[in-house]
């Protein structure tokens, strides 16, 4: 079983209801495995890879990603490579390229000039971050509570519009986890996995049919998320459809859904299902 070590603070605010995210002299080491914080909570963690396909270290973070959603199981790592900045490879200029416009600009938002590649955020709490510091700062935020609960419902099959395009319907709700009034930023994504295309990798330098995952298609909500209000007591609805592409493959492609507080930018609860279900 693996184990994680957590510094946790001896004392939190004299409110004492939210979690304690600063860390004090008096902090003490507590020892508590990664099964056990997944019991203490729902949360979903969101990894945000910032990637690029002439990278030659992303695929070791890829990897990192990887490992983390094989420790916490099925659902409860939710990733999403995002492919931008200089080592992306634009899908305008070449038939491979898998970064676009949108992707580009989440880089932009996230991501400093001239930064080294690949960097990370994890549930965008904190700043960007190595990969090497990934799996620790995941199982650290599985001890803050998530602030929302969010259910992804698709409407009816997958359409076929044109030889060239479909399209799919969703029903998203939200519910807050108290009943106090939060203003939040609801975003909502289409990734897609098992893409090959070709990849710098260590040791042999390039890869041509190497296996892209969790690959950043489309954002159906603007990006820095459509404001929502939530509560407890007032749960929220959106209904969304997307087109998806014609090189997009249904089968091979997923909805994430994610809330992050309006104020913090924290990720508040995330949540991912398959565009089309394999039941």
């Amino acid at each position: 079983m693996r184990t994680i070590y957590f510094i946790l603070s001896l004392l939190c605010t004299a409110m004492g209801l939210t979690a304690c995210n600063e860390l004090d002299t008096g902090s003490r080491l507590e020892k508590i495995s990664i099964e056990d914080a997944l019991r203490q909570t729902t949360r979903n963690i969101l990894i945000e890879d910032f990637t690029g396909q002439r990278c030659v270290n992303c695929p070791e973070a890829a990897n990192q990603a990887a490992e983390i959603q094989h420790s916490f199981g099925t659902g409860r790592a939710i990733v999403v490579a995002i492919h931008g900045g200089p080592l992306a490879v634009s899908e305008t200029d070449s038939p491979i390229g898998l970064a676009n416009e949108q992707s580009q600009q989440l880089n932009e938002m996230f991501i400093p000039q001239n930064e080294s590649y690949p960097q990370g955020r994890i549930d965008r709490s904190g700043s960007y971050c190595a990969y090497t510091a990934w799996m620790d700062r995941a199982v650290n935020r599985l001890l803050v509570q998530p602030g929302a609960s969010i259910s992804i419902e698709r409407e009816g099959e997958v359409e076929s519009e044109a030889e060239s395009e479909s399209r799919v319907k969703l029903r998203i709700k939200v519910v807050g986890s108290n009943s106090q009034t939060v203003l939040t930023r609801l975003h909502v994504w289409l990734t897609e996995d098992h893409i090959i295309a070709g990849q710098i990798v260590p040791d042999t330098g390039f890869d041509a049919y190497y296996v892209h995952s969790h690959v950043f298609r489309t954002a159906l909500t603007p990006l820095e998320g459509e404001a929502c209000t939530l509560s407890e007591s007032e749960p929220q609805e959106r209904t969304f459809t997307a087109t998806l592409k014609s090189k997009w493959v249904p089968q091979n492609m997923h909805i994430v859904a994610f809330v992050c507080n309006d104020e913090t930018g924290e990720v508040m609860q995330a949540e991912e299902i398959q565009v089309i279900s394999n039941k």
